[in-house]
């Protein structure tokens, strides 16, 4: 199954799951994140607690709304005024519709000439994302003996390592030393999953280097305060977590606006000429 297929299988489950999160204050993450090439940053807010969690990409012209309760996400374009809903329904019809139409498309190039299969399956890989036939990849994140300090908080140097390959390198800090109570970061880690499993879902527009700085936090037991992500061996992105505290978040934070339209341009039914 496609990385892009078991995203939506993952959101599916994640939407039952969510529910059992602990009651707790809001947690507000603010990220500065960039591309190397890039001579700015660009801010990711995060707000999240049990129940409903919100992210502002792109520095706050998207937005990213979700609700455990309804099991719903909504994904806010505010320079449009639109917003697309996605529900756990339409999550599970969705999966089960592109793994079928995925499986069916695949089997059929089969039988077309090594050419023609060739630019077939390198059509159905840009779509779908390549056909995964292996293990599971092996995360493991491993210390350093190197420390340091970010914003006056102690650190240690830590990789994430996937399969043989690093794909970050980060400076990792303890809760306490980050003025944290030992629950904090809950909300944010279940975000952390979240966020993961929905990229494949989200417009380009709503994709952020600060949400691949986020996958960290629920893969370390801490706070990963300065984030370098690799491709190979190139340094490509950069983030820097510049707050994590608790508070309450600001009025109206996980509320569609009234007023925005439904954004039917990317409806998936449609999509796939289903009712």
């Amino acid at each position: 199954m496609s990385r892009r297929l078991s995203s939506l299988v993952a959101l599916a489950s994640l939407c039952s799951f969510a529910p059992g999160l602990s009651a707790q204050a809001a947690t507000q993450v603010l990220i500065d994140s960039r591309k190397v090439a890039d001579p700015e940053f660009e801010r990711t807010e995060i707000w999240a607690e049990a129940g409903r969690m919100r992210v502002d990409v792109a520095g706050g012209k998207h937005s990213i709304i979700y609700s455990v309760d309804q099991g719903i996400v909504w994904a806010l374009d505010h320079e449009r005024g639109s917003v697309l809903k996605l529900d756990r329904s339409t999550a599970s019809g969705v999966a089960s519709a592109l793994v079928d139409v995925e499986s069916g498309l695949r089997a059929r190039t089969s039988e077309l000439p090594p050419e023609a299969r060739a630019a077939a399956e390198s059509l159905l890989d840009s779509t779908f994302g390549p056909e995964s036939t292996g293990p599971a990849r092996a995360f493991a994140v491993r210390s350093t003996d190197q420390v340091g300090k970010v914003r006056g908080i102690d650190c240690r140097v830590r990789e994430l390592w996937v399969d043989a390959q690093r794909e970050a390198r980060f400076c990792e800090a303890t809760l306490s030393a980050a003025a944290l109570p030992p629950d904090a970061l809950a909300p944010v880690r279940a975000l952390a999953v979240f966020a993961r499993d929905i990229s494949g879902l989200l417009p380009d527009r709503l994709r952020s280097d600060g949400l691949a700085a986020l996958d960290l936090f629920d893969r370390v037991e801490g706070v990963p305060l300065e984030i370098d992500l690799y491709e190979g061996e190139s340094l490509v992105r950069e983030a820097i977590v510049r707050e994590v505290r608790q508070g309450e978040p600001p009025a109206g934070a996980f509320v569609v606006p009234p007023e925005y339209s439904s954004d039917i341009a990317i409806r998936v039914r449609e999509r796939l000429g289903g009712p």
